[in-house]
């Protein structure tokens, strides 16, 4: 099984933009004490963040991913 080249780095940037928001949460909840809601609501503008700026041609999640 090989990886496509050119997914490798924007795979990996995706996954660790996402680790960093998940530990940044934590640190949030476990530190700071933040309520819930308020997580919520940052784990929401992430999303909707990611959502606003992703970008099918530059970094493609499945499509393409395994070649034989």
């Amino acid at each position: 099984m090989k990886f496509h080249k050119s997914l490798i780095i924007p795979f990996t940037r995706r996954i660790l933009w996402f680790m960093m928001v998940f530990i940044i949460l934590y640190l949030l909840w476990e530190l700071a004490e933040v309520d819930w809601p308020v997580l919520v609501i940052i784990l929401l503008t992430f999303v909707a963040y990611e959502a606003g700026t992703y970008d099918p041609k530059k970094a493609p999640f499945i499509p393409g991913l395994v070649t034989a």
